[in-house]
C-alpha cells in the first residue's frame, strides 16, 4: 500500500532472506512482492495518449487493468501491428513520492538496526542497494537502450531469450515491449511440487538445470567482458519458455 519504493526493499529483504525452511503458502506470499503486488489506478488509455499521441492508437489494450505489477512499474496487455505486446509503466508513485520515500526509509531502517542489532540482515546495506536501484530502475530512456544492447548480444544465444522493445513506442513513462508466453520462476518456486526439474522437463520439454547454468555464465560473462547484463534478474523477470 505505500507504494514501489517499499515494494523494492521487500524485494531485496526477501533475496537477502533465508527461505530454505519456509513452507509453500508463505513462499508465495513472499515472492508475490515481484510480479503480483497490489497495482495503482491509474488511466492507462489517457496516460498512453499523453506519452505517444496520436501512435497510442495503433496499440489496442486487452484490459485497462494491469495483468502483473512490480515495485516500480506495472504491465498491462495489447497488440501493436497484429503482435502482442507489454506496456510496461512507470508507477505514479514512484513519480510522486520519490525523495519524500527514500529520505523517510533511510531515517526508519537506521532506526530499526539501531534497535535489532543481533538481526541477520544488514538494513542499511539493503537500503543504499535500494537508493542506487531506485535511481536507475525509473530510468526508462536507460532501461531501453540497455534492453536493445542486451539483445543484439544474445540474439543468436541458444537458451535466452531477450524480447524485442518498441523503442518508438518508449517515452520517460512507458516501455513498450513483446510479450511472450512461459513460467514465471516466482510461479515454480511456489508451486507444491516436489521434484521441480521433472516437472519442467515433462510440461516444457526444458532441462532447468542446464537453463539456469547457461543464465548465470551470461549474467556473469556480461558483468565482465561485455558492457553489462540484466540488473534485476529476479523470479518474476524470468521466464522458463
Amino acid at each position: 500500500y505505500l507504494g514501489g519504493i517499499y515494494i523494492k526493499f521487500l524485494q531485496l529483504m526477501v533475496l537477502n532472506d533465508d527461505m530454505s525452511d519456509i513452507n509453500i503458502a508463505g513462499l508465495e506470499d513472499s515472492l508475490s512482492v515481484y510480479d503480483q503486488v497490489k497495482f495503482e489506478e491509474l488511466d492507462i488509455k489517457k496516460l498512453m495518449s499523453a506519452e505517444l499521441g496520436d501512435d497510442a492508437q495503433k496499440i489496442e489494450l486487452d484490459s485497462t487493468s494491469p495483468f502483473a505489477a512490480g515495485s516500480f512499474a506495472q504491465g498491462y496487455g495489447g497488440m501493436l501491428n497484429d503482435k502482442r505486446v507489454i506496456i510496461k509503466v512507470l508507477r505514479p508513485s514512484v513519480t510522486f513520492f520519490l525523495r519524500f520515500d527514500l529520505a523517510l526509509l533511510s531515517v526508519a531502517v537506521r532506526v530499526v538496526s539501531f534497535i535489532q542489532i543481533k538481526s541477520m540482515l544488514d538494513f542499511v546495506s539493503v537500503f543504499n542497494d535500494l537508493k542506487n536501484i531506485t535511481l536507475q530502475e525509473i530510468d526508462y530512456v536507460n532501461e531501453v537502450n540497455n534492453a536493445i544492447l542486451i539483445a543484439d548480444q544474445l540474439e543468436n544465444h541458444p537458451v535466452i531469450y531477450i524480447p524485442h522493445t518498441y523503442a518508438d513506442f518508449s517515452t520517460t513513462r512507458i516501455i513498450v515491449q513483446e510479450r511472450i508466453d512461459g513460467v514465471p520462476l516466482t510461479r515454480l518456486f511456489s508451486s507444491d511440487v516436489e521434484n521441480k526439474l521433472d516437472y519442467i522437463s515433462e510440461n516444457l520439454g526444458t532441462d532447468l538445470t542446464y537453463v539456469m547454468e547457461e543464465l548465470a555464465v551470461e549474467l556473469l560473462a556480461g558483468s565482465l567482458v561485455n558492457s553489462g547484463s540484466h540488473a534485476d534478474p529476479h523470479p518474476g523477470n524470468i521466464y522458463l519458455m
